[in-house]
């Protein structure tokens, strides 16, 4: 069961990392993307767009290396109901969206991103 929960912890350490990578490297386009929800304030957008990236990078690292494993799990799983949120709002608006999930650029929010999300936290 040991090696259940490092296979997990690892996988979504990558997850989390490989999903960051577009979004460091196109800042605008995420920024966009955060913007197309139409969620938060715009005076929230482009906060959250700066410092969503980093924070997944960290919960990667924090999660590959074994970093305060308990409460950093709790943030993956509170960053993934929020994504999970924000496809499933995207999606019965019918808004195709560039979520920035693993290099994917416009996708209609879907029950399948969500069923990942969950699945995932």
């Amino acid at each position: 069961m040991e090696y259940l929960g490092l296979a997990g912890r690892l996988v979504i350490g990558l997850v989390f990392i490989v999903a960051a990578v577009p979004k460091l490297r196109d800042p605008a386009a995420f920024r966009s993307s955060v913007a197309a929800y139409k969620i938060l304030p715009e005076a929230l957008v482009t906060p959250v767009a700066r410092a969503l990236p980093p924070l997944e990078v960290a919960i990667g690292v924090m999660l590959l290396t074994g970093v305060l494993i308990v409460p950093v799990s709790l943030l993956a799983a509170l960053v993934l109901v929020g994504f999970a949120g924000a496809i499933w709002y995207a999606g019965e608006r019918g808004s195709e969206i560039g979520c920035g999930c693993g290099g994917r650029r416009l996708q209609t929010g879907s029950r399948a991103l969500v069923a990942g999300n969950a699945a995932l936290t």
